[in-house]
């Protein structure tokens, strides 16, 4: 099996699919890139052949995709960004139902939001991990000039969906509907200045 990355011969001939992806991966990253397509014999590679990756195949020719790192991250953090966007509409709607009575559809928007939440913070990770950067140590600037740091944000946010989880077990109804209207509103807010922050900081 030949293997090209970002169609340059790179003269290994696998006998595995695991030794071409190890091989094609490791070129990636010592470029600083990352690899974001596998194709094996012009079709994309799937769960099936993935399973399979350690054993003799038949495929001709590994054609690997890749991208710079620093950008992918920069475009997946304001992604991210975006869909805090969604996750205030879900939580103000939330909120507004509560305070009109209807509390099953309130948690239906509210489970939606918790969702969001849990997939920026994951996308954070992912970044971080992708990059070598420890996020404990990250301080970036806003739009506005001010600081932002990534490791006290993320102490406040888990304080946030701690009431938040409070006032769901006791069903207290009006906490809950504070927290989303103030305290995660803002909450958001700031994850959006911070994410956006966190991708120029890494571009640059």
């Amino acid at each position: 099996m030949r293997v090209y990355l970002d169609n340059r011969d790179m003269g290994v001939a696998a006998g595995t699919l695991a030794d071409g992806l190890k091989a094609g991966v490791a070129a990636a990253e010592a470029g600083g890139r990352v690899v974001i397509e596998m194709k094996a014999d012009g079709a994309e590679i799937g769960d099936a052949e993935l399973s399979r990756a350690e054993e003799p195949t038949t495929i001709q020719e590994l054609h690997l995709v890749s991208a710079d790192a620093r950008t992918l991250v920069r475009v997946t953090l304001y992604d991210a960004a975006d869909a805090l966007g969604e996750a205030k509409a879900r939580q103000d709607a939330a909120s507004e139902l509560i305070q009109a009575g209807d509390t099953q559809k309130a948690l239906d928007h509210l489970q939606e939001a918790l969702g969001l939440w849990q997939l920026v913070r994951g996308t954070v990770d992912k970044s971080a991990e992708l990059l070598s950067l420890r996020l404990d140590q990250t301080v970036v600037k806003g739009a506005d000039g001010a600081e932002l740091r990534l490791a006290e944000e993320a102490d406040a946010l888990k304080v946030s969906l701690g009431e938040i989880k409070s006032a769901l077990e006791s069903q207290d109804w009006s906490a809950l509907s504070d927290a989303l209207s103030y305290d995660m509103d803002r909450r958001a807010a700031t994850w959006q200045r911070l994410l956006r922050a966190l991708g120029d900081h890494i571009a640059r």
